[in-house]
């Protein structure tokens, strides 16, 4: 009976100054307020022990990634560490994630590596099995009592699953409060729901129109193909740079916190950047949204 009250209620694991761990069964959720700097200290500190053994298993732990390097990993810091720059509040969660974890700038590493896992992952698949993110609402009549059923796929393989995890922001700004579902770590968001019961999550089509025809590659050359991108010249860069300006999982972040309705949402995606294939599917008691 207690086994099972636990995974209906939960119970609380750890505390870390305005923040609180809570375990629902295998699954946990994280409840963080104030500033994004203390935000960022209270998640450091309540996930410590998780962030530097994901950080150990990208660097270590061939079944994973059977080539993958601690080199390239530090390859990637510097430029999450400037993408990041360009969303200060953001940057201030990971600098506080920094300080109590650790893990210093390795966690700028962290807070993306599921990104980078999922792409590498997917390309390395055959192409019936890419691109396997999908989502599905219902409403109205449909439902029993007629109130909105909205749920995603979001395919990464039993390894990241292992880290699932619900991060909920209470931000001292004055902007919506914000529950997260994603991987330890990911200070970012491709399934969001807010407090005012806005919910909206991410198909990334870039990975199919863009990777698809890495699939045939072996690994040691993909991963040669991945270094090479990471090791491009300035000069190089310069014509991807305005496409680097923005992330658009870091777009959807602010979208989600500063929409009260689907309306006010609607009008904040006019604001929003996006560099290509991207589908953006959104949800309210009032119904469901697809935007390209």
């Amino acid at each position: 009976m207690k086994e099972q009250a636990d995974k209906i209620f939960g119970y609380l694991v750890d505390t870390y100054k305005e923040g609180n761990l809570y375990k629902y069964g295998s699954f946990h959720v994280v409840e963080l307020h104030g500033s994004y700097r203390d935000m960022g200290r209270q998640y450091g500190a309540l996930r410590k022990d998780v962030l530097n053994e994901i950080y150990q298993i990208m660097s270590q732990d061939t079944s994973w990634l059977s080539s993958f390097k601690i080199k390239d990993l530090k390859d990637l810091e510097q430029p999450n560490m400037e993408k990041y720059a360009l969303y200060p509040n953001y940057n201030e969660i990971i600098q506080g994630i920094a300080e109590t974890s650790g893990l210093g700038n390795k966690a700028y590493v962290v807070a993306s590596i599921t990104k980078e896992l999922y792409i590498m992952q997917q390309t390395m698949l055959n192409a019936q099995s890419q691109g396997q993110c999908s989502f599905n609402a219902t409403w109205g009549p449909y439902t029993t009592d007629s109130h909105m059923i909205a749920g995603r796929n979001y395919d990464l393989g039993p390894d990241l699953a292992n880290y699932t995890e619900v991060v909920v922001y209470n931000f001292d700004d004055g902007t919506i409060p914000v529950a997260i579902l994603g991987y330890v770590g990911s200070v970012y968001v491709t399934s969001a729901l807010n407090k005012e019961g806005v919910f909206l999550e991410l198909n990334n089509g870039e990975i199919c129109a863009q990777r698809l025809d890495n699939s045939n590659l072996s690994w040691n050359e993909f991963l040669e193909h991945i270094q090479k991108n990471l090791s491009k010249k300035p000069e190089e860069e310069e014509e991807e740079e305005e496409k680097l300006e923005f992330d658009p999982n870091l777009e959807l972040f602010k979208l989600v916190q500063k929409s009260a309705d689907l309306d006010e949402l609607d009008k904040n995606f006019q604001g929003i950047n996006t560099p290509g294939g991207i589908i953006i599917n959104v949800a309210s008691n009032d119904g469901s949204y697809s935007y390209e």
